[in-house]
């Protein structure tokens, strides 16, 4: 990247990249701080707020141009001017018909020429780091014009058409033939391998063709019951039941159950139940009795309880300097012509118009909402954007598309003197 000037009665800062000209020169206090920004790598957004540091009234016109690569924001205020070249196509950038500044992003860029609005005289000198008096400013990218082609680099590396290319063709592989595995010679059947020593060959089986009766059990018939082992026999092995078919089964304990069922009938016929058979069982009785010695609460009166009403605190007010009041109960949309697509939360924001004759303030330009106890002003995305002025500081440019808080007695700048000021509800 390359820089030259033009030697002048304004006042130029060139630090790596950043440009400044200021066609009518400034205050020391104003150059140092300026350049401070500048040497310490601030953004655009920095050096803009040391050169409204009085005021957007007693700021003085200025051309500012930063390059990244290929791309140029650059901001002009006043008599500056801005040259932008793109390929073949030079613009020229000026902010005389607006009151704030103008401010634009282009890429692609080759050079960008900061002027006074006045022809300089005299040859263009180079400077990379300097405070120079300056009419003229000059950037070059070293970006390829877009008429600069790059076939020709191709073309250097590529062959000419007319002449033949000589192809050179593998020779042929010559594999030679793998030799045949030889038979394995058969030895015959192998022996089977003998026992180990200590080892013993395990016993065959004999089959059992008729089951042996378990020891314990006697023969039944299918419709008699199991018999009890006699107390001669082993008593460790327990008695097995004998098999009997599944009606017998049914039909015996179909009588069993109904043969308890009825001795059960008649213990509990027999048997007086005691009232309280541990002291704790509550009767009915008792309950009934518990019940008639409640109050009657239908009667009695129930004390009422007085549950203190949270107070609203009231709402903040936009002093509009064209002399309306408008009051932030819901949300409010200031513009040229606002518009509204959508109601966040079920709220219709309120519609301000503001006069705007050239139309430097946007159709929609800002939102002002309450968020809690806060008031947030939003940037939508205007062309100009929006300022906030505070007493002893500089003025602070709003992100777009960012919600800011700002404080009861801040000045709002929208451009074109249309201002308000935040006013806490009382």
């Amino acid at each position: 990247m390359r820089s030259d000037y033009i030697p002048g009665d304004g006042l130029a800062v060139l630090v790596d990249g950043t440009a400044a000209l200021l066609p009518d020169g400034c205050a020391a206090e104003l150059r140092t701080a300026l350049w401070e920004s500048m040497l310490t790598g601030g953004s655009l957004t920095d050096h803009l707020q040391v050169l409204l540091r009085d005021g957007l009234a007693a700021a003085p016109s200025f051309a500012i141009v930063r390059l990244e690569g290929a791309t140029a924001h650059l901001v002009v205020r006043g008599s500056a001017q801005v040259e932008v070249t793109v390929g073949d196509t030079a613009e020229m950038i000026g902010a005389e018909q607006v009151s704030t500044w103008a401010e634009v992003r282009r890429t692609g860029v080759s050079q960008v020429r900061l002027t006074a609005g006045r022809p300089g005289a005299g040859a263009q000198l180079p400077a990379r780091v300097a405070v120079v008096p300056a009419t003229q400013v000059v950037l070059r990218t070293g970006a390829p014009a877009s008429g600069t082609s790059v076939a020709g680099v191709a073309s250097t590396a590529a062959p000419e058409a007319g002449s033949p290319r000589s192809v050179q063709e593998p020779e042929p592989r010559t594999e030679s033939p793998r030799p045949e595995p030889e038979p394995r010679a058969e030895t015959g059947p192998r022996p089977e391998p003998e026992p180990e020593a200590g080892l013993r060959p395990e016993a065959e089986i004999p089959a059992e063709t008729e089951p042996r009766p378990l020891p314990g059990l006697r023969a039944a018939s299918p419709s008699a019951r199991v018999d009890r082992p006699d107390p001669d026999e082993e008593a460790d092995e327990p008695a097995v039941p004998a098999w009997q078919p599944v009606a017998s089964v049914r039909e015996a304990r179909r009588e069993e159950s109904g043969q308890a069922l009825s001795e059960a009938r008649a213990v509990h016929a027999s048997t007086e139940v005691p009232e309280d058979h541990d002291g704790l069982t509550i009767l009915s009785s008792d309950v009934v009795a518990l019940r008639r010695q409640l109050p009657d609460w239908a009667e009695d009166a129930v004390p009422q309880l007085s549950v203190p009403t949270p107070r609203t605190p009231a709402p903040a007010k936009l002093l509009m300097s064209t002399g309306l009041v408008v009051s932030l109960n819901r949300p409010v949309l200031i513009g040229r012509a606002p518009q509204t697509t959508r109601t966040p939360g079920g709220e219709v924001p309120r519609l301000v118009t503001v006069a705007s004759p050239n139309q430097d303030i946007s159709r929609t330009h800002c939102e002002i909402r309450m968020d809690g106890d806060d008031v947030v002003v939003t940037d939508l995305r205007s062309t100009n954007g929006v300022l906030l002025l505070r007493q002893g500081s500089g003025a602070q440019r709003l992100h777009p598309g960012e919600p800011t808080v700002v404080e009861p007695g801040v000045v709002v700048d929208l451009g074109e003197g249309v201002t308000f000021l935040v006013e806490a509800g009382g």
